[in-house]
């Protein structure tokens, strides 16, 4: 396998700070119900600065699994834009979405609610279905996999496991909006030289029409430690497995 550069393009954001990072211990098994944290680090040039958290939780509950998402961005003016999701997905190797809620918060600077919606969302057939301020309903493709940003998160482990090292799919971008023919690719590896010493971590590229490149860099056991775009990066904090049963309470 080629190795990268390290450090790798992806991760020049928060190259800085990697000497310094620790790197959770990974379950060994990936269907495991877990809760993971990420701090999003965003910037430009050489302006760089911790912007906010994401918080996943994923719980088996009644057959299916559960994404619980929290999303946290700092704007100006130290406005903060929250996002709560619930994402019900099968139990399957993509962690296919099948429907979900989104509560879109705004607070300003005193931590006060300025704006606030929900919005609720699910699969039917070929069709993407919006219900909330503005409804809408768009064409989903069904001749490969669906995924969201999130659930795509919370299924690499599953993937790597599977060994799938290549893959083509349709992805729910940020919940709102079909962006078609997504390819996630296994494209190399790069040593890192972190605080709990030298860390081997493989890069996972995903491409397509309408978004960005963005690199995954996998643990040994496939869970995404490091995440790397072109103006934002995540670095796993926390990561620990969990009883299933504590979600119940909440799900429904």
């Amino acid at each position: 396998m080629r190795a990268l550069p390290n450090p790798h393009s992806s991760l020049w954001l928060i190259e800085s700070l990697l000497p310094g990072m620790l790197v959770p211990e990974s379950p060994v098994d990936p269907a495991v119900s877990w809760r993971g944290t990420w701090t999003v680090f965003s910037g430009l040039s050489a302006t760089v600065s911790r912007t906010g958290s994401l918080d996943i939780e994923c719980t088996r509950t009644r057959g299916e699994m559960v994404l619980d998402v929290a999303h946290q961005r700092q704007l100006m003016y130290r406005v903060v834009s929250a996002t709560e999701s619930v994402l019900h997905c099968r139990d399957d190797l993509f962690l296919t979405p099948r429907r979900w809620s989104t509560l879109s918060s705004t607070f300003d600077r005193d931590g006060d609610v300025v704006n606030q919606s929900r919005l609720d969302g699910w699969l039917d057939g070929a069709e993407f279905r919006l219900d909330g301020l503005a409804p809408s309903t768009q064409y989903l493709p069904t001749d490969a996999p669906h995924m969201t940003t999130w659930s795509l998160l919370a299924a690499l482990p599953r993937l790597f496991a599977a060994d799938r090292t290549g893959l083509s799919f349709h992805m729910i971008h940020e919940l709102l909006v079909v962006s078609e023919d997504q390819r996630l690719e296994l494209k190399g590896s790069i040593n890192l030289q972190l605080a709990s010493g030298v860390v081997p971590l493989q890069g996972w590229r995903l491409s397509g029409i309408g978004n960005p490149a963005i690199w995954f860099w996998l643990d040994a056991r496939g869970w995404p430690v490091l995440v790397g775009g072109t103006q934002e990066a995540l670095m796993l904090t926390s990561l620990e497995v969990i009883d299933p049963s504590e979600g119940v309470a909440n799900h429904g």
